[in-house]
């Protein structure tokens, strides 16, 4: 009977024992934090009235409740910094510091306190640590006050340390062969000035203006405040590769001469037709967008011929046509309606293999000529040199005119091939652009 008894009084005493437990320890610690809370918001609101004095007694009112939370030390270091209390506040960021030694906006916001107290060398110790731990506002006012660290970053030579070649590619629309010697970008746009369509071929009509955009450019070498420094030369080869116009720095004095890395979104540059002395008449223009801290450099090599001014040019209308087999055309006043790339054998091909050293280029629907015409085809290689020019005349009685053009001579590799028919008593003209690859 003793034990049952026993027995039945151990659940109310089990209960006892914690409720004694709460009372003694978890009571106290929900009160304090209650407590902690209670400071913290009275300080903050001292805090947003600019009664800094207050604000930073709650602080503190707060520590004394719990000091392991990082917002309490920060909170009154901030109040007693406003209050020019530097020495004070100064103590309290280093006890943040403690707490997240991680935290790179806790070293700069000590940094501010020793300026306050004209220490300029531990404010460059601290931003130089708030800089390594991603704080970029730490640079401008280490520039400021001129701290060592910063110099050294400022003179410190660009990672980039050669100009070899990345990439080499060809534009199908225009034939431009495009270097780029560690300069990257998403893609490049070849569009009339004025207009939402695309150039096409290498005919630039007369008093007309061509833009060329390289979208989103990387892999800029970055002075310590992330500025870029870009320098763009445009230079004009006439026949026999004689210079006919060379600027070296198309960008001095512009935005693109210096400019925030993160605002960067284009490059752009305005090709006109008065920069060609003479109409009907093969160029070869070479655009180059370089880097002036680093060594990178992007290479664009394209043909361009002007076309005259006559009422026809003025008034026809200028098709543009994508024939296959990658081939791209504008017209004035002549109607091409298919283009085949015929071998030896009159058998359509792609590419051409080392054996098929003769082959012929067929143009089928073109309008018989009222005029003697002449043909010019032009053979580019990968680094946007001229290998190879070829002229020619079609035949003005046939309806379906034929020419033929041999590869002899060449090596193996990627070439663009341009094609110019111009009739010489009239403004009627036809170029093209195919990319041929003899293996």
């Amino acid at each position: 009977m003793t034990t049952s008894l026993l027995k039945k009084q151990s659940f109310p005493l089990q209960i006892t024992l914690i409720l004694c437990f709460i009372t003694v320890f978890c009571v106290p610690l929900f009160a304090q934090k209650n407590r902690f809370e209670v400071y913290i918001k009275k300080g903050d609101a001292c805090f947003k009235i600019k009664d800094y004095k207050e604000a930073a007694k709650y602080f503190g009112k707060a520590i004394k409740e719990n000091n392991r939370q990082v917002s309490a030390w920060q909170k009154r270091a901030n109040a007693l910094k406003r209050l020019k209390k530097y020495k004070d506040a100064l103590k309290d960021y280093t006890e943040v510091i403690r707490l997240e030694p991680n935290n790179g906006q806790h070293y700069n916001d000590r940094a501010e306190c020793w300026l306050g107290l004209k220490k300029n060398e531990g404010a460059c110790t601290d931003l130089e640590k708030a800089f390594q731990l991603g704080v970029k506002s730490a640079k401008p006012l280490s520039k400021k006050l001129g701290c060592a660290w910063y110099k050294a970053l400022a003179n410190a030579p660009c990672p980039v340390k050669n100009n070899i070649i990345t990439d080499i590619s060809v534009e199908a629309f225009t034939g431009a062969v495009v270097i780029s010697k560690g300069i990257a970008y998403e893609k490049m746009i070849f569009s009339p000035k004025g207009s939402a369509g695309f150039w096409a071929s290498a005919e630039l009509g007369a008093e007309q203006e061509v833009l060329i955009r390289v979208s989103k450019p990387q892999n800029f070498c970055l002075d310590p405040d992330d500025n870029i420094t870009l320098g763009c030369a445009l230079r004009i080869l006439g026949p026999g590769q004689k210079e006919v116009s060379n600027q070296k720095d198309i960008y001095h004095k512009t935005s693109f001469s210096l400019m925030p890395a993160d605002s960067l979104k284009s490059l752009v540059v305005s090709i006109r037709s008065n920069l060609f002395p003479q109409k009907n008449v093969i160029y070869t223009v070479e655009l180059r967008f370089y880097d002036k801290r680093g060594r990178g450099e992007l290479l664009i090599t394209l043909p361009m011929c002007i076309s005259e001014q006559s009422p026809l040019a003025k008034n026809a209308i200028t098709t543009h046509n994508a024939l296959g087999m990658g081939v791209h055309s504008s017209a004035i006043g002549i109607e091409v309606r298919s283009l085949l790339l015929q071998d030896s054998k009159k058998q359509v091909v792609r590419w051409l293999a080392p054996e098929q050293a003769h082959c012929s280029l067929q143009f089928v629907g073109f309008v018989t000529p009222k005029s003697k015409t002449t043909t010019i085809i032009r053979w580019v290689d990968a680094f946007g040199q001229i290998v190879k020019e070829e002229k020619g005349f079609l035949d003005t009685k046939s309806t379906d005119s034929l020419f033929e053009f041999s590869t002899k001579g060449l090596k193996k590799g990627v070439y663009t091939t341009w094609i110019k028919l111009k009739e010489q008593n009239s403004e009627r003209t036809f170029g093209a652009v195919l990319p041929i690859e003899i293996k």
